[in-house]
């Protein structure tokens, strides 16, 4: 999500593509969607999808899928104005950001906790024991 919100704030800042309409002031609808929502949200489904596939493979049809199926969609629909960015270019940002997403989400940096086994911990349950009464 952090690094679709900075590729699209360079793209928009060197008019290399532009929202037609805003909702909000100075937030474009299409931004705040795709890049908080539709992209993450498909992003961590491709992920999930057939784990047992090559991830380059997945990165390739994720690309394929976003810039040559979906962007012109967008674009068809007036949601969306590229200014003469080609999809070649949108394909390659997209297989990168699904490539940088799925070795972030495999990464198994933190160490397992590990439990002293010298160090003995008895508990002592006595006080759930029912009490017997004295005669």
């Amino acid at each position: 999500m952090l690094l679709s919100c900075v590729i699209e704030s360079i793209a928009i800042s060197l008019g290399k593509w532009s929202y037609p309409f805003t909702v909000i002031p100075f937030f474009p609808v299409l931004d705040i969607v795709f890049d908080w929502c539709l992209l993450p949200v498909a992003v961590m489904f491709f992920i999930q999808l057939k784990p047992n596939i090559n991830p380059l493979i997945k990165a390739i049809v994720f690309g394929l899928v976003g810039a040559f199926i979906l962007e012109p969609i967008f674009e068809k629909l007036h949601f969306y104005n590229a200014k003469g960015w080609h999809h070649t270019y949108d394909f390659f940002i997209h297989s990168s950001i699904f490539l940088i997403s799925f070795r972030i989400s495999t990464m198994n940096n933190f160490g397992k906790i590990k439990s002293d086994e010298n160090v003995k911990r008895e508990f002592n349950f006595n006080f759930l024991r029912r009490k017997e009464k004295v005669r």
